[in-house]
């Protein structure tokens, strides 16, 4: 156990002082900078918790566009603080952005204390450099501040790892499987697929059933019956309010899988966004030295365990690292499976890997403090701040060159607009976060992520039908849409002469290098 002088001052603990300052940084930088900027760096997915919050706290259920339509489009238990949020403070829709974030700062900020203290705790420094590096990156960062479900279901996945492999090896009584039920449910409401954690764990238990005690089997599988009930209370949920049991985004988004081939490298690039280029490039120049100079003196890996007799702590220690690497496998093979079929895999995507990616990690830094960093650890450390600092670089000065979303200023742009010209009749929009959050939300969206009716009229390519029944006459939205056969057939309005009868009415970019030509186009 590490000194309390040493994890104080120590190299470790100020590289992730370092990271974390920098994320409160960024995050007051961000909420203090205009309102077009910040929508660069806020995808539009979050657009659509704040509006739906808004909506929901004022009308009572949930709706994107004030009632035209109902959803369940959304992820239950951040929607739902959301609401408390605007409910208590009423804030405008500047000061709600910036609660928001704060919000969200706040969870992440919980999760990498967490992991710090434990990892401290164990003396794993090494792994504590390598978390630093992962706080101070793009995907971190910009996770943080996004208005999503990312930071409160990294937090929560820690605490479910932290809760299960902290009592491995131990007594377990029913007031701890209580508690780590209780986790599972609150996972699977931060995100209805967050259960394949859960089950990672528990198939992991069972591979190494005869090393496993029986009150520790229970452990393992209160916490999946706590994710299954967090998805029994999901359906329910979507069904109270919409008289559907799946998500409506899940639906559409199954819908646009099944148009196109299985992804199966979109799990790989998601955990390359986690470690970052920088965490990369020092990972992969640690392990090259430790092959090179081969000074590792033992595997971590040792022989499987095959009984449960043997209590004492090496024994604990090598079963737990067994458990640990396999469940981190499982719950990775099982979300490339399941994101390889869905086409719309997005950067918050990333919580549910991130706690088994560091899984790895952890037993990656592990091999590297036997094999090297004991014995160069001044030169490693050097390294780590040189790609900490690089990280940190790259996020300054906030911009519409660094932004993470530049095209979304024009979406901005576009909502403010709509909300100073009142139309007589409805607008519609199939990006329509942003615009419809400062429109006053009311702007219909049109691809199905937060409206249920649309539905039957995309995967019948009947859309044009769904927008002459709600009295749509305006869409806004990017020109390529319109002009993309595969995105036409995708959304359900492959038809010629519909298409022909968007007259574009106010262009609100005309820069072809981002993802231009959002236009407002009026139906004849």
């Amino acid at each position: 156990m590490l000194k309390t002088k040493r994890s104080i001052a120590s190299p470790e603990a100020i590289a992730i002082f370092i990271a974390t300052i920098n994320l409160i940084v960024f995050c007051l930088i961000l909420v203090n900078s205009p309102e077009e900027l910040i929508a660069q760096y806020i995808p539009d997915d979050g657009y659509y918790y704040l509006t739906l919050a808004r909506n929901f706290a004022t009308l009572h259920f949930w709706t994107f566009d004030s009632g035209a339509s109902v959803t369940s489009g959304f992820h239950i238990l951040f929607a739902y603080l959301l609401t408390l949020l605007f409910s208590i403070f009423q804030p405008d829709s500047y000061q709600f952005i910036i609660a928001s974030v704060i919000l969200n700062l706040f969870f992440t900020s919980a999760a990498i204390v967490t992991l710090w203290r434990w990892s401290a705790k164990n003396n794993r420094e090494l792994f504590i450099l390598f978390i630093a590096l992962i706080v101070s990156g793009k995907n971190f960062v910009y996770n943080t501040a996004s208005i999503t479900e990312w930071p409160m279901t990294i937090l929560i996945a820690g605490a479910y790892y932290g809760y299960f492999f902290g009592n491995y090896g131990k007594s377990i009584d029913w007031k701890q499987i209580l508690i780590f039920c209780a986790l599972g449910l609150l996972g699977s409401l931060s995100r209805t697929d967050f259960g394949l954690l859960p089950f990672s764990i528990f198939i992991s238990t069972i591979i190494f059933f005869k090393a496993v005690s029986k009150s520790q089997f229970l452990f393992a599988l209160s916490g999946l019956l706590g994710a299954l009930s967090g998805v029994a209370f999901s359906f329910l949920h979507n069904f109270i309010f919409t008289g559907e049991f799946i998500q409506s985004s899940a639906q559409v988004k199954a819908y646009w899988a099944g148009l196109a081939k299985p992804i199966y490298y979109a799990v790989p690039i998601l955990i390359g966004e986690i470690l970052n280029n920088a965490g990369l490039a020092t990972l992969g120049i640690l392990l090259l030295l430790a092959l090179i100079l081969k000074f590792n003196k033992r595997p971590i890996l040792q022989q499987a365990p095959n009984s449960k007799k043997d209590g004492d702590a090496p024994y604990v220690e090598k079963r737990t690292t067994w458990l640990l690497l396999a469940s981190a496998l499982i719950c990775i093979s099982g979300y490339t499976l399941f994101y390889a079929n869905n086409a719309d895999v997005q950067p918050w995507y990333t919580a549910n890997l991130l706690i088994p990616s560091l899984s790895l990690l952890f037993l990656i830094s592990d091999y590297l403090t036997n094999a090297i960093y004991d014995q160069y650890k001044k030169i490693i450390q050097i390294i780590f701040f040189a790609a900490l600092f690089l990280n940190l670089g790259s996020l300054y000065p906030l911009s519409f060159s660094k932004s993470p979303w530049a095209h979304q200023k024009f979406m901005f742009l576009a909502g403010k607009y709509l909300a100073q010209h009142k139309t007589n009749c409805k607008v519609g929009s199939w990006n329509a976060g942003i615009i419809g959050y400062y429109e006053g939300g009311r702007v219909i969206n049109l691809d199905g992520l937060v409206n249920n009716a649309v539905y039957p009229y995309i995967i019948s390519n009947n859309l044009p039908k769904y927008i002459s029944e709600k009295n749509i006459c305006y869409i806004v939205d990017f020109e390529y849409l319109l002009t993309d056969p595969q995105l036409r057939i995708r959304g359900g309005y492959n038809n010629p002469a519909f298409i022909s009868t968007l007259i574009p009415e106010l262009s609100f970019d005309e820069d072809k290098s981002i993802q231009s030509y959002l236009t407002l186009y009026h139906i004849r």
